[in-house]
């Protein structure tokens, strides 16, 4: 199962390092801008990520005894957790977002262009908690072939596209990557769902046969 994981890991980071190369080819502030919404980002994503894992253990450990209930149990505290988590993140993100950027730089020019991006990540920083949160069930759920099916899909065939699509067919420039990137964790988390669903009813159906026999 670590496979897949390092896998769906790889093209999760790389849709982020593409964006990354894409906009020091285009200008050093550009660069600079990506690189501080980048750092704020990846600084709150470590709270999720790390009860993602807590999740992991749970559900896994639960899964191995068969106890849908408790899957279920410490699945949803999980992912309220890190939606309760990254909301606070997000209201900062919504009211201070000069002061966040202030932290790392004073240059008019990379402020300028990261404050409205950082407004943008209120939205980001919720969906982006549910989603890694879900992959932490899947990962209990020995699901992870199909948690890298969702990031592929998600980001590589929509998001990614999307985004550069926004920035310069639409004008959007750094905006519409990160925008492109948004859709992507609003795309994986749905899928996730999907999968999440789909295997507890199908352990569910499985109970019911034993049972019945």
């Amino acid at each position: 199962t670590g496979f897949p994981i390092g896998v769906g890991l790889l093209l999760e980071v790389l849709g982020f390092n593409i964006i990354t190369i894409v906009a020091g080819l285009e200008s050093g502030i550009l660069a600079g801008a990506n690189t501080l919404i980048l750092t704020v980002v990846d600084t709150t994503f470590m709270v999720p990520f790390a009860i993602s894992s807590a999740i992991a253990i749970k559900v896994g450990f639960f899964n191995g005894a068969n106890n849908l209930s408790e899957i279920k149990i410490y699945g949803r505290a999980g992912v309220l957790l890190s939606t309760a988590f990254m909301t606070v993140c997000s209201v900062l993100y919504l009211t201070i977002p000069d002061v966040i950027v202030g932290i790392f730089t004073k240059n008019p020019e990379i402020t300028a262009i990261a404050v409205p991006i950082i407004s943008l990540m209120a939205v980001f920083e919720i969906i982006d908690g549910i989603q890694t949160s879900m992959g932490g069930i899947l990962k209990g759920l020995k699901l992870t072939k199909e948690m890298t099916v969702c990031v592929l899909s998600s980001y590589w065939f929509l998001g990614i596209p999307s985004g550069f699509y926004l920035a310069y067919k639409c004008n959007m420039s750094l905006k519409g990557f990160w925008l492109g990137l948004t859709l992507s964790l609003f795309v994986t988390a749905f899928l996730e769902y999907i999968v999440i669903a789909y295997k507890y009813k199908k352990i569910e159906l499985s109970y019911e046969k034993e049972y019945n026999n």
